[in-house]
């Protein structure tokens, strides 16, 4: 099951942006243009933001992730986080 949902073109692990990290006292979730933190430091126990541009899916996914740059094509990844959020706001 964990192979389907890694490269089934059906599956929402293949449709959507997720990239994910865990401490011990908080979750950083990005879901398309949804930056989401939640834990006991966070205020309110969860907070969310949509991203505003390439740019700053770009700062959120070196500062937040770790994920290195090379290599990736941050406006084409933009461009279809922004299609997946368009069609999440629409159902």
């Amino acid at each position: 099951m964990c192979a389907w949902r890694a490269t089934a073109p059906e599956s929402l692990f293949v449709q959507t942006l997720l990239v994910a990290r865990t401490d011990v006292d908080e979750a950083v979730i990005l879901r398309s243009r949804t930056l989401s933190r939640t834990g006991a430091a966070v205020s309110g126990g969860k907070v969310q933001r949509v991203l505003t541009d390439a740019d700053d899916l770009a700062a959120v996914l070196t500062k937040e992730f770790a994920v290195p740059l090379e290599g990736l094509d941050v406006d084409a990844l933009w461009e279809r986080a922004s299609q997946q959020h368009e069609a999440w706001l629409a159902s």
